[in-house]
């Protein structure tokens, strides 16, 4: 372990997961956990510019989220299954289902952005609330209603900025 690992602690290796048409099944729609499954092809000029998007997010959020690709030249079953029309297009999962897309290049505090919108209540994020002090049940009230009203807002820019 290097200097720089023992100040900053330990730093992931991690990179999207390759998914084709034969381990698509194991890998997406059997996956329990938060995942993003990027669908790219080759020689697409906004696939390539995300590639290092979907590298940091795979390193940023190991173990937290599953960042997947598939070359839809190379999944053609799988891509279609998927209704995809043009590359790239991201889907997003949760709890084995489809919960959204978005198609073309976004930078990556967009994906931040999201992640924390769609999986920021996810177990661990849960169970570090519980252990919290337990507030009175107005204070819990006040607060679920201003946490559910700040995730409509992210939602909401979400959507306008994939719409512009």
């Amino acid at each position: 372990m290097g200097f720089l690992d023992k100040l900053l602690g330990p730093r992931s290796n991690a990179t999207p997961v390759h998914v084709d048409d034969s381990n698509f099944r194991n890998e997406v729609l059997n996956h329990e956990g938060p995942l993003l499954l990027d669908i790219w092809g080759p020689g697409c000029a906004p696939c390539q510019r995300l590639v290092p998007v979907l590298q940091s997010l795979a390193k940023q959020y190991d173990g937290r989220v599953k960042i997947c690709e598939l070359n839809a030249a190379e999944a053609p079953r799988s891509a279609s299954r998927l209704g995809v029309r043009g590359t790239p297009t991201i889907v997003v999962y949760r709890r084995k289902a489809e919960i959204g897309r978005v198609v073309g290049y976004h930078p990556k505090s967009y994906f931040d952005e999201m992640i924390e919108t769609e999986f920021g209540d996810e177990p661990e994020e849960l169970e570090a609330s519980i252990r919290e002090e337990t507030p009175t049940i107005s204070e819990d009230l006040a607060g679920l209603s201003r946490k559910a009203q700040k995730k409509r807002e992210k939602k909401a820019r979400l959507k306008a900025r994939s719409a512009g």
